[in-house]
Order: structure tokens, then C-alpha cells, then sequence
């Protein structure tokens, strides 16, 4: 039945490319190669992502149409027109692992046929930012919280360390139970239980690692002028901490991040694909020892490429924005937080073209 008709889109724009929040009007074309019964057009409107990722999509956005047809015939042609209005995002985008496109879909109603039968076919538009406008950042966004952030972090920590240091203990007992009543080459597995437990350390280790480390450093504050940025815009972030003993500091360094993140698969068979879209590594200070009476206060700045891509947060399809900051000493309890920085189209009176 898919091939039964023709669709054939004509809109306002003969390019196709439009400002979030824009009016579009156009006229859908239905050209059947044989005459059918039919319950009425469908038009509907959504975003979805392709790429290397899981599909994440928005929801489906029915446009009204006027077409009351009860059946359409062979060699005939039917126009029916179109109005709507584009939502404010996501914006359409096109990456290396990640890209996000809107699609207008039309669908001929055909009775006593299944619904993915149907004919239909779809066309792209392009969606860009309009001057002045916020943008939806994705269904998964949500803006820079520290609080939050650092306590869920630390709770999935500990959950996650729970579950491999009891999958650890559960396989620990049942090899060693294996290994006192069969050959002594089966005492070699109950080490591998010793992997998990391994894990559960390093998990642990890493969530309250910050934590370990300001029993030197003292509290260590990291404070932005603002963190939703435009492209071509400034990144000022500001470090500072009071030693509470003394401390051998190897080097203190900050790192702006853009980077594409997804995931394909599930369970077992799930993998995590990255990609670095800009990194830049500033470095505030070098080898020093620093002394309780020393007062850490720096500063540094990073501009954004004017190029930089926007924010967009979606369930396993992702491109983010962070600035890690690293204090880095001799031992192995290092200080390092990554902060969520939002690039947008405007913000402010700043405004990218």
C-alpha cells in the first residue's frame, strides 16, 4: 500500500530552512497510482536524532488539515494546504555521532489496512535559531545545580559500589565454595571476585575523592561571571581555596570541553560513543609547595569558538559543555569537578549571528 500513492510538499520557503518559532505554510499534494478508499490525511510534526546513538525523538505534533476525501482516484490530484508553527527547538543539527532533524510526515488514511501501511512518505526542515528567542535545550536538560550534582553523584556512587561489592562477595563465596570441593586449579577463579570488589573500591574512591583531597586544600571554590555562553563568547571562572597543611602541588589546570555523547544498545550490549568537538587545557600554576598561610586566588579565561555547537540533552543522545578543573598533587588524591557551561543562542543581550 506504501507505494499505492505520491506525496509531493511545497512550503513558503523553497530552501526549507526556518527560525525556531516560525510560521511555516505550505500545500501537500496527494497523487494516487490507484483509486482507494480513504479516512483522511494526517499531518504530523516531530524531532528525532540519527546517528551512531539510540533514536531519541520529541512527540508527535498533529497539524490540523482540512481534507474530507472518502476515496481518491487514479490519475487525479489533490492539494491540500498546511499551516503551523515550529516549536522553539530542539535546533537542528548535524555532528559526527550525533544529528537532530525535524520532519513533516504526511499519511493517507487507508481503512481496513494496518496503520504502518499506510502511504506516506516525509520531508526534512531545517531549524534555526531566531534572534532574541530561547531555545529548548533538549527533554533531558536540565540547568547547572552544584548541590544536586555533587549529592546524586555521590548516592549513585554508593549504589553502584553496592552492587559490584555484592556481586563481588555473592561470586566469592560460590567459587570458593566450588574450589574446597574440586581441583585446586578451580582456588585461581575465586580471584576473579576480587575484580568487582576492585571496582567497588575505585567507585567509592572517586565519588569522595574531592572530599579526601580539602582535608588538605581546605574548601575549594570555583565561581563563573555566568555559565550560559553564546558562541564566540567569554568563559571567566575563578579558583580558590586556603591550605590546611602543607601542600607538594604538581600543577593546577582548567579544561573547557564540547563533546558528542551517545549511546547504542542496551544491557550488555550497550556502548558509550564520544566525541571531542573543542578542548582547551589552560594551566594557573605550576610545581610549588603551598603553606597554610597561603591564600590560592586565580583566575582564567577561555573564548568559545564562534562556531560552538548548542546544549542538547536528550535520553542516550547528548552534546554538552563542561569546564574541568584540576588541582593535581603529589600522592594520589587529586581535587578535579567538572561544571555543566550551557551554550545557547542568545543570552542576554548577547546575541550570535
Amino acid at each position: 500500500m506504501r507505494n499505492s500513492c505520491d506525496f509531493q510538499f511545497s512550503l513558503d520557503k523553497a530552501d526549507r530552512i526556518y527560525e525556531a518559532g516560525a510560521d511555516v505554510t505550505g500545500i501537500v499534494t496527494i497523487i494516487p497510482q490507484k483509486t482507494m478508499r480513504c479516512s483522511g490525511l494526517k499531518l504530523e510534526l516531530r524531532w528525532r536524532t540519527h546517528g551512531r546513538g539510540n533514536r531519541a525523538q520529541g512527540q508527535v505534533i498533529s497539524i490540523p488539515v482540512n481534507f474530507y476525501e472518502a476515496e481518491v482516484s487514479e490519475g487525479q490530484s489533490y492539494e491540500v494546504p498546511f499551516g503551523f508553527t515550529l516549536p522553539s527547538g530542539p535546533l537542528t543539527y548535524h555532528g559526527h555521532n550525533l544529528n537532530i532533524d525535524w520532519y513533516l510526515k504526511a499519511i493517507l488514511d487507508a481503512p481496513l489496512v494496518p496503520g504502518f501501511l499506510d502511504p506516506q512518505t516525509e520531508t526534512e526542515l531545517l531549524v534555526l535559531p531566531k534572534e532574541g528567542e530561547s531555545v529548548n535545550l533538549g527533554p533531558n536538560y536540565k540547568a547547572p545545580d552544584d548541590a544536586r550534582r555533587a549529592s546524586s553523584n555521590k548516592w549513585g556512587s554508593l549504589i553502584m559500589a553496592g552492587i559490584f561489592g555484592g556481586i563481588g562477595l555473592i561470586m566469592f563465596l560460590a567459587f570458593n565454595a566450588v574450589a574446597n570441593s574440586g581441583p585446586s586449579i578451580f582456588r585461581l577463579f575465586s580471584l576473579i571476585p576480587l575484580i568487582f570488589v576492585g571496582i567497588s573500591v575505585w567507585v567509592v574512591f572517586s565519588s569522595f575523592r574531592n572530599s579526601l583531597a580539602s582535608s588538605k586544600l581546605g574548601e575549594v571554590s570555583v565561581r563563573f561571571d555566568k555559565r550560559k555562553l553564546v558562541p564566540g563568547g567569554s568563559l571567566n571562572a575563578k579558583l580558590e581555596f586556603h591550605p590546611q597543611k602543607q601542600v607538594n602541588l604538581v600543577k593546577i589546570t582548567m579544561t573547557l570541553k564540547g563533546f558528542e555523547r551517545v549511546v547504542r544498545g542496551s544491557g550488555s550490549n550497550r556502548k558509550t560513543f564520544t566525541h571531542t568537538v573543542f578542548e582547551e587545557t589552560k594551566e594557573l600554576a605550576g610545581a610549588s609547595i603551598l603553606s597554610p598561610a597561603q591564600h590560592v586566588n586565580l583566575s582564567e579565561s577561555f573564548d568559545l569558538p564562534f562556531d560552538a555547537p548548542y546544549t542538547f540533552v536528550a535520553s542516550d543522545n547528548e552534546l554538552r559543555w563542561e569546564l574541568e578543573c584540576l588541582i593535581d598533587t603529589q600522592g594520589i588524591i587529586d581535587w578535579k569537578q567538572a561544571y555543566q557551561i550551557d551554550v545557547v543562542p542568545w543570552v542576554d543581550n548577547d546575541i550570535i549571528n
